[in-house]
């Protein structure tokens, strides 16, 4: 899962950032004829002490921002040979519904993996 968290402190992988869901950009990405869904969810971080975005935060995804998100994403991908396709922008309630159905399906896949086999007699 990938999030993109707009800030305007400098960061760096792999921190943890206490964030606020914004919505998410539906996309697909092809690599090698091979086509996933790869969607962008985007999110602004919370401030530590009050758990509230900071003064001036985005309240909400405007449509020219995602669509300028969607164009870095689409060269991004070109540079390494893939294919980036917008689906659709959403709110924060799809991107939540998007979290909770993928986290189930990996939950439950994980929990195949990790099942005793019977053995046959």
């Amino acid at each position: 899962m990938d999030v993109l968290v707009l800030s305007e402190a400098p960061t760096f992988t792999g921190c943890l950032i206490h964030a606020k869901l914004l919505g998410v950009i539906e996309a697909e990405q092809t690599a090698e004829g091979k086509t996933e869904r790869n969607d962008r969810f985007i999110a602004i971080p919370l401030e530590a002490k009050s758990e509230k975005p900071p003064m001036g935060a985005l309240s909400r995804l405007e449509p020219q921002l995602t669509r300028e998100i969607t164009k870095f994403f689409v060269s991004y991908n070109q540079l390494q040979g893939k294919e980036f396709r917008r689906l659709r922008d959403a709110g924060p309630d799809v991107a939540e519904a998007l979290i909770r159905n993928g986290t189930s399906k990996t939950q439950k896949s994980s929990r195949k993996k990790s099942a005793p086999k019977s053995k046959s007699r």
